[in-house]
């Protein structure tokens, strides 16, 4: 499960930037995401977390559009998104 968590320097009324709804990726039989709801405000800050394999890296490259999901609505304002992957973490 992936959980959505935004910083509350945004109200509830400032603008749309991005919202997407139903976001659904499937590798074969394996289903990465299952109907995704999120949105982002002007001025948030939101982290994504989850446990490994939960599909953060999946919906994060879908939303910046480098990786097309089986099903999805998105909208938002026009803009810009990006995705930059880091390298694992690794422990000494």
């Amino acid at each position: 499960m992936i959980s959505f968590v935004a910083t509350p320097l945004a109200s509830v009324s400032a603008r749309l930037l991005l919202e997407t709804r139903g976001v659904v990726k499937r590798y074969g039989e394996r289903v990465a995401l299952a109907g995704v709801d999120m949105e982002a405000r002007a001025g948030e800050l939101v982290a994504c977390i989850g446990p490994n394999g939960a599909g953060k890296t999946t919906l994060l490259t879908i939303l910046a559009g480098s990786r097309p999901p089986m099903r999805a609505r998105c909208g938002g304002r026009r803009g810009s998104a990006g995705y930059r992957s880091s390298p694992p973490c690794t422990r000494g």
